[in-house]
């Protein structure tokens, strides 16, 4: 496992572009992700996700549906 993650800090520091998805990498970063939530005017979001990383740093997709349908196009 150790092997992975020092890969995947080489890929960081160099800019490098993962091509696919690696579970491993993903499950060494991230704690846990939750989907839905509240939004700042206390309304639920369903498209809201958030990843809390294992260093305890959280990050927030807010609205997601608008960046995938984005990302479609």
């Amino acid at each position: 496992m150790q092997h992975i993650v020092e890969s995947y800090k080489i890929l960081c520091e160099n800019n490098q572009i993962l091509e696919e998805f690696d579970r491993h990498v993903f499950e060494s970063i991230i704690e846990k992700v939750i989907i839905g939530g509240i939004d700042k005017d206390g309304n639920k979001d369903p498209y809201m996700i958030t990843f809390i990383y294992k260093t305890g740093l959280e990050h927030e997709i807010k609205d997601a549906k608008k960046l995938w349908s984005r990302s479609k196009e």
